[in-house]
């Protein structure tokens, strides 16, 4: 995990952020920092930012709007920005071609060890099935993250076949909190603890987003 140097949470009232703002110059951005005295006074430090092109439009409308966006500073001096979904999803949305113009819908179920997903169209007859199976995430001693990759990466290909069938519209299980209570099974109790059902609900909502969004029409 990266170690962070410098965090400052969003502030709409003040021009996005308080202590750490971004301004936009020629193919680049201008960080201002405000530094705190111990005298209870401040002030503000400047350094030069470079970002990837790409980014660079999603970067002008933020710092151009009072839109609330996180930055961090980390020990490398790398600043990373945490924007809305709903900005990052319009100019980065994933553009993916759509085969006719007809709607359909999707319906995800998540365990732990695979994604089930069916098509159906709006009148409620059954499309298709799409599974992809990863058993070997719950095994003993299988890396987090690794798991973590495999279960995003199968999510995301479930929703980029879905979204060039036509889909419009998902609709994820509710997962609500579990008690925790043991079965008799070993192997079902660690399934269920090594389940990061909010983790990926999230990734499902931000995959979901930047297609839907960017359909080419």
């Amino acid at each position: 995990m990266r170690k962070k140097i410098l965090f400052s949470v969003g502030k709409t009232a003040e021009k996005g952020n308080r202590n750490i703002r971004l301004i936009p110059s020629d193919k680049c951005f201008i960080i201002r920092i405000k530094i705190p005295h111990a005298d209870g006074k401040h002030e503000w430090i400047y350094a030069k930012a470079i970002f990837g092109e790409r980014y660079l439009p999603l970067l002008k409308e933020l710092s151009g709007e009072n839109i609330s966006y996180g930055d961090e500073i980390g020990e490398d001096y790398r600043i990373h920005v945490y924007v809305p979904v709903e900005l990052y999803c319009k100019h980065l949305g994933k553009k993916i071609e759509r085969r006719g113009r007809s709607s359909h819908i999707a319906g995800f179920d998540l365990n732990s060890d695979r994604i089930n997903m069916v098509i159906i169209n709006d009148s409620g007859e059954l499309l298709d099935v799409k599974v992809k199976h990863f058993p070997e995430v719950t095994q003993h001693g299988f890396p987090k993250e690794k798991a973590r990759d495999i279960r995003l990466k199968a999510l995301s290909e479930l929703i980029d076949y879905a979204c060039y069938h036509n889909v419009e519209y998902f609709v994820f299980e509710r997962l609500g909190k579990r008690k925790k209570k043991k079965t008799s099974n070993r192997n079902v109790n660690r399934k269920l603890s090594k389940f990061p059902k909010k983790q990926l609900l999230t990734h499902a909502k931000v995959m979901v987003m930047k297609r839907v969004r960017s359909f080419a029409r």
